[in-house]
């Protein structure tokens, strides 16, 4: 509504000019009346002077009466439409508060009132138990980051149209941030039921959205808690939710997810897993061992992989395959990755002071695809091997498969760096994922390490592993790429992929994983020059 066309100040002109041309009006009333006096007798009048200024008076008064009641109305009609635009201004500002902006549900504030106004009810009734569902896209990156943000917008508003379009009269929808949404079902704590709906809901999202002419398909996760007494608070509500939203993103049967206290349990050690591994480089826990590569016939030492450990002073030894996903996903992997490199370089730039640097093996350090993004592996490198004057052609780095899944331009222009500078590259575990031969031809790969799971039964002839063996040796031979054997326990399989023309072993029969003192006991055995 607008504002009415009405100032004071303009209104107190005119009151200010009516008033003056009333008293000018009076003023000439008031000399005339004297000049007439003074040409006639004041008998011969029939009207005298305090007749005349009283009744002057009189208009007077009546006119500042009109004015004043004038003024007074008007005052009191812009009064009640101001406070009426107040009113409605405040209602849409409340509106706003509660409301997202972009998909028009109601926003985390809302939620937050919503569920302590539950809280409240289900204190004096425990009939008002509710339920939550937390969901969650998944893929969504892939839609911002490939179509753009504003495509992710639109998906988003769809998201949200058919969540209210399908929703119970008596659901309420809310965006809690970003790709999650949450659905508060009051009355409800029945897990069938839940399930049922939630299932529902999970449908309804996954469909196919057509937006510009583009699909766009996404997954969802959805996490639920019950809420049956009121001791429970938000936080506790929403950490439920959300907690079991998660487990039902990892895991791989159902997309539904209950939540269960030991889920809570876990999460807790998860955390405090996670603080301790941030401390474990400060504490000095981190630790190197090496596990020599030979020659297929297990007599010349070729390479040596470097392979991290944790020693946690209360459960021991920990392998890097327990605490290098849980390094990834806090974000701890670049600073870990980091010190492994630096370490390797120091060790190697010190080698090379005691031995000839032609004769030592290459060091192979295992390198996550999280530490491509946006080169980290490459600055480490370049720092470290600048720093300790460590020979570049003693380093080799070993990656997984999915480093090279994983934003394939980028990991190419990254991997063609790291190879300019000399060092050697090599594709660990290969087998177990997705890769092919013809993709390796693509990058910058030099060596091939074959999974254990395919030499395990190579000395079998009538198994599959040992066809498989002969058959990635020779396509790994037709584009110039040496192939590593892992896991080679026993002679046999060393016979054997001696005869597939295997390059390289490692494995416990050649020799276990060992400290930096056991290796240099071992280069000693195998007469290394040392520098005089």
């Amino acid at each position: 509504m607008k504002k009415p066309r009405f100032s004071h100040v303009y209104f107190g002109i005119w009151l200010l000019g009516l008033l003056l041309a009333s008293f000018s009006v009076l003023a000439i009333w008031h000399i005339e009346s004297h000049r007439e006096w003074e040409r006639v007798e004041l008998s011969q009048h029939l009207i005298s002077p305090p007749i005349l200024y009283g009744g002057s008076a009189f208009i007077l008064v009546i006119l500042l009466t009109l004015v004043v009641s004038l003024w007074l109305h008007r005052y009191q009609q812009w009064t009640v439409i101001s406070k009426r635009l107040a009113k409605e201004k405040n209602r849409t500002l409340a509106k706003q508060a509660m409301e997202d902006n972009l998909t028009r549900l109601y926003n985390r504030h809302a939620l937050n009132t919503y569920i302590n106004k539950k809280l409240e009810k289900l204190a004096k009734d425990p009939d008002e138990a509710f339920s939550v569902l937390f969901i969650d896209l998944d893929r969504f990156k892939v839609i911002n980051d490939s179509m753009g943000h504003l495509i992710g917008d639109l998906v988003l508003k769809q998201v949200a149209s058919r969540l209210l379009l399908n929703a119970r009269k008596q659901d309420s929808c809310y965006r809690f941030g970003g790709d999650e949404f949450v659905i508060c079902l009051p009355g409800l704590h029945n897990q069938e039921t839940l399930a049922r709906i939630a299932r529902r809901y999970a449908e309804l999202i996954c469909e196919p959205y057509n937006i510009e002419e583009k699909i766009c398909q996404i997954g969802v996760s959805v996490g639920i808690a019950t809420v049956a007494d009121s001791s429970y608070t938000l936080a506790k509500i929403l950490r439920e939710a959300d907690t079991a939203m998660y487990r039902a993103k990892k895991s791989e049967d159902s997309k539904v997810v209950f939540f269960d206290n030991d889920m809570f349990v876990q999460a807790t050690k998860r955390f405090t897993f996670e603080q301790e591994l941030s401390f474990a480089i400060e504490r000095e826990q981190l630790h190197l061992k090496y596990q020599p590569i030979f020659s297929n016939d297990g007599e010349e030492l070729i390479s040596v992989e470097v392979l991290l450990r944790w020693y946690h002073p209360d459960n021991g030894w920990i392998s890097p395959a327990d605490f290098v996903p849980i390094a990834e996903e806090a974000g701890l992997i670049n600073k870990i990755g980091d010190w492994v490199i630096e370490r390797t370089c120091h060790v190697v730039a010190q080698l090379s002071e005691r031995y000839c640097a032609q004769e030592l093996p290459r060091f192979n350090i295992n390198v996550s695809a999280k530490q491509f993004i946006n080169g980290q592996v490459l600055y480490s490198l370049n720092s470290h091997l600048a720093r300790f004057a460590c020979p570049a052609e003693l380093i080799g780095i070993e990656i997984t498969e999915t480093s090279l899944l994983s934003d394939s331009k980028a990991t190419i222009d990254v991997l063609n760096k790291i190879k300019a500078l000399g060092i050697t590259i090599s594709l660990d575990d290969f087998g177990t994922g997705y890769s092919s031969l013809a993709m390796l031809n693509q990058y910058p790969i030099d060596v091939v390490k074959m999974d254990r799971s395919f030499v395990k039964h190579v000395d079998d002839v009538h198994h599959r592993s040992a066809q498989l063996c002969f058959a990635i040796i020779n396509m790994a031979h037709t584009i110039d790429l040496s192939v590593v054997a892992e896991g080679v326990e026993t002679l046999e399989q060393l016979k054997i992929l001696k005869t597939f023309h295997c390059d390289y072993v490692q494995g416990y029969l050649t020799a276990k994983p060992m400290n930096l003192e056991e290796l240099e006991q071992l280069f000693d055995t195998i007469t290394l020059k040392k520098i005089a």
